[in-house]
């Protein structure tokens, strides 16, 4: 399956909306969630088996060699040595404390980073408006830190983000605003061409307003 990428012409696209390089890069790395987020809930479950064993023989292949590196008994004591020996003779040029030292490590990232994968995957029975809500998240986020790190590369004082109509990079459903010729754009490089954006990002502006009621009471408590 090919993986997402803008292609040079939506690259060129979004330049022409006055997307900054920094801001189609973030949207570039978002490219793969919103793939995922936009899964279908009947194919969630055969994605999420080979999810979870991965996870399951990552975790248990780290935690297996640290018990090796601190063993019990002489059965583990011989097990360890053997495995340091041959596992050495076969990395020349390369040191390290121990087989486990530099292979847990790794596992581990491995084993949470399926762990992670597992939880953007959308669960059966999912409301699609609500999966594709979260992919259009996605979008806004990736266009915001995109702009701080423009701003940051420019050394000087960020101006406010953008938000008057023309300009404005907020989340917007109507059809010829900046923020959805921007999630077209997105959509068709996952490969919905024809997506209707206009549920999705009405149901993602409710979402961030809750979030704004929302956090705005919890200063309140402070």
């Amino acid at each position: 399956m090919r993986l997402p990428e803008f292609t040079d012409e939506q690259c060129e696209e979004l330049r022409k909306l006055g997307v900054y390089s920094e801001q189609i890069e973030q949207l570039r790395i978002a490219l793969y969630e919103i793939s995922a987020c936009l899964i279908q809930p009947a194919a969630s479950a055969a994605i999420r088996k080979y999810l979870d064993e991965v996870e399951s023989l990552s975790r248990t292949l780290a935690n297996r060699l640290a018990r090796l590196s601190q063993p019990r008994d002489a059965a583990q004591h011989s097990a360890h040595n053997l495995l340091q020996l041959t596992y050495w003779e076969r990395r020349v040029g390369e040191y390290g404390p121990t087989a486990a030292h530099v292979l847990a490590p790794p596992l581990t990232a491995l084993a949470d980073a399926a762990r992670e994968a597992l939880a953007k995957l959308p669960t059966i029975g999912g409301r699609p408006e609500t999966i594709s809500a979260r992919s259009i998240r996605v979008i806004d986020d990736a266009l915001r830190h995109g702009w701080a790190k423009h701003w940051r590369a420019q050394d000087t004082l960020a101006p406010a983000y953008p938000h008057k109509r023309k300009d404005s990079l907020l989340p917007s459903a109507s059809p010829t605003s900046r923020f959805m010729q921007i999630c077209q754009i997105c959509y068709a490089a996952v490969g919905y061409d024809e997506a209707n954006l206009e549920r999705p990002i009405k149901a993602h502006m409710q979402m961030r307003k809750r979030q704004v009621v929302r956090d705005k009471a919890a200063s309140m408590r402070e």
